[in-house]
């Protein structure tokens, strides 16, 4: 994960472990489904400076957020991104100057069966 745009480097940081961090994150990746929302609810959820209607967000250099709000995007490259060993989101705040990126692995098989799916 990718946070550019922070309002400060331990926002970035913040942001960044947030995401990474969040199960219901790796359970959307492991369905790989570029679900977009909970990456922005995570951001939002933890503590560092976020205007929702601000943020864009990628997965694998594709836009699929943009200004807080879903756009269109290829799927078919988003899927094939998402099939792979890893996966990049990069989140963009718009903010200021602060950037971080963090790495996260994924779950249990039986957990992510059970939450793999957009809810």
């Amino acid at each position: 994960v990718s946070i550019n745009g922070a309002a400060s480097q331990q926002d970035a940081r913040i942001a960044a472990h947030a995401v990474v961090s969040s199960n219901l994150v790796k359970c959307s990746l492991a369905g790989e489904d570029p679900y977009w929302g909970r990456v922005l609810s995570e951001v939002g959820a933890s503590g560092a400076e976020c205007d929702q209607n601000i943020v864009s967000i990628a997965y694998g250099g594709i836009p699929v957020c943009r200004n807080g709000v879903g756009i269109n995007f290829d799927a078919t490259k988003v899927s094939e991104h998402m099939q792979g060993r890893e996966i990049f989101i990069e989140v963009d705040l718009n903010l200021g100057s602060g950037s971080a990126k963090a790495f996260g692995c994924d779950l249990t098989h039986g957990y992510i069966d059970e939450n793999m799916r957009t809810s």
